[in-house]
């Protein structure tokens, strides 16, 4: 009966929204006559239904046609000209997020007050806001400063990440599936970028530096939809305030900082980047001494510092109609938690521990536009198809390294193919797409269809499906999510 009455008050909502939608116009709103100020953004609904059932390492479980999402947003966007050269940005997001209230079974119920971890400042599971970027931007002649807090993207790869590292990720809401620019952490930074003056190559210099924010990547905690860490709720509790402890602080010595060079030679584009700085994700190390929160679980998390090099690459190729492009990076002293045979036995002083090796990873991927007449005469097909490979490099002899590659997640390399196919239909009214991402080390990823039907400049509807699969030892980027298959409906109104 309460999914039935969850169900129609869904509908209502889209039905009203749509009503609202169909009188308003695209454009952003301007707060003054000569549109130095403007607002603009969307409302979004996301509403999902399970379609696998689910059990958590406690014995709760979630089953099919329980409700996976629903989750409304308010996106907001300010623009402010203060001069010919100084603009000032700002954007906020707040969302209400509670699909759990909505079942009625057995699923781990999601606290008012629970957080992500582990933070700093970790939002509020249910409902949060927060002012997600505000930045100065100042362009005196050829050089470009952006101050504040921000995005900095760099790289050519769709699903996966390798040149974009500046920014962390935020997978506790939806995983890796949103676009990155919805899920990447804003960083308080400053970023300088120099034009060199009537340059042949479109020479550019890039130098970025983060003073002292450093955030990892936040996760869901247990009973959530996205929680990865597949331990009964007790024990990620204990592991959520050993690791809270253990972030490091917000000082100069744990700042990041680097830079890129970009240029044009002919009709390749080219770059090369270098950014150290500490990694986003922890690796463990056993403790039995008094500086462990719970003796129960003698263990610390650490995150030390990393260099990554790289270069990326982008050209078209006129004769063959396609853009090929490509990343490679090589990360000096890659932190790998390691555990001896005894499998974590903490009576043991070299049960576990981490190792650094170094690693290299690269990318080649191409973009076509290809007509299939019998299924659309209209509009080409856009095809994206990528190779992501990553190499572990250096002999182990401190024990087994926990790449996550792997079935047993041991593994010294990691191989993933994704391909993306999308088109259009009714004048661009009608948008279906295809992803699927799959690692053949792990045997995981995932497949996403959905159809946008966007009616009007301000109104889209998207209708979609995704298949989530891994093995049973949860290795791999999607392994630790897998059974959580959904069927999904988003409404996005836009001003």
């Amino acid at each position: 009966m309460m999914k039935k009455f969850s169900l129609s008050f869904v509908f209502l909502g889209c039905f009203a929204v749509l009503l609202f939608g169909l009188q308003c116009t695209a454009d952003a709103f301007s707060l003054d006559e000569n549109d130095r100020y403007q607002l603009g953004g969307y409302i979004e609904n996301f509403t999902g239904l399970r379609l696998s059932k689910h059990t958590y390492a406690g014995g709760e479980s979630a089953d099919v046609g329980d409700f996976a999402a629903f989750r409304t947003t308010l996106f907001l966007d300010f623009s402010a000209q203060i001069s010919s050269n100084v603009k000032f940005k700002s954007i906020g997001r707040g969302y209400y997020d509670n699909p759990y209230s909505l079942n009625s079974n057995s699923d781990p119920q999601i606290k008012d007050t629970e957080h992500q971890w582990p933070g700093p400042h970790p939002l509020t599971m249910k409902q949060d806001f927060d002012l997600r970027e505000y930045y100065l931007v100042i362009s005196p002649g050829d050089f470009q400063f952006r101050i504040g807090r921000q995005q900095i993207v760099w790289g050519e790869t769709d699903a996966l990440r390798m040149a974009d590292i500046i920014n962390p990720l935020d997978l506790s809401w939806d995983w890796s599936f949103p676009t990155w620019e919805d899920i990447r952490i804003p960083l308080q930074m400053i970023d300088m970028v120099y034009n060199v003056p009537g340059s042949a190559h479109n020479l550019k210099f890039e130098a970025v530096w983060n003073p002292a924010d450093f955030r990892p990547t936040q996760i869901a905690p247990y009973g959530a939809i996205w929680d990865p860490v597949g331990l009964p709720g007790f024990l990620v509790d204990m592991l959520k305030d050993q690791q809270q402890h253990d972030l490091p602080t917000r000082s100069l010595k744990n700042g990041a900082g680097g830079g890129r060079i970009k240029g044009q030679i002919g009709n390749w584009a080219l770059s090369v980047f270098g950014y150290y700085a500490r990694v986003q994700d922890y690796v463990l190390k056993l403790d039995v001494g008094p500086n462990t929160i719970n003796p129960g679980l003698p263990m610390h998390f650490y995150w030390p510092h990393v260099l990554n090099v790289g270069a990326t690459f982008n050209v078209e190729s006129i004769a063959l109609k396609t853009i090929f492009r490509g990343e490679c990076a090589y990360t000096f002293d890659q932190p790998f938690t390691t555990s001896a045979a005894n499998n974590f036995n903490f009576a043991d002083p070299a049960a576990f521990d981490y190792d650094e090796k170094d690693t290299f990873a690269f990318m080649l991927g191409f973009d076509r536009n290809t007509w299939i007449r019998f299924l659309n005469d209209n509009k080409t097909f856009y095809i994206s198809g990528q190779w992501f490979q990553k190499f572990v490099l250096g002999s182990d002899v401190s024990g087994k390294l926990r790449t996550g590659f792997g079935d047993d997640g041991d593994n010294r390399s990691q191989t993933i193919f994704s391909l993306l196919i999308n088109t259009e239909y009714m004048d661009g009214q009608i948008k279906p797409e295809v992803l699927a991402v799959h690692s053949v080390t792990e045997e995981c990823g995932f497949f996403d269809f959905h159809v946008a039907w966007e009616p009007t400049y301000t109104l889209r509807f998207t209708v979609g499906v995704r298949d989530i699969w891994g093995n049973n030892n949860l290795t791999g980027i999607w392994g630790p999510v897998k059974d959580n298959d959904m069927g999904y409906l988003k409404m996005r109104w836009s001003f």
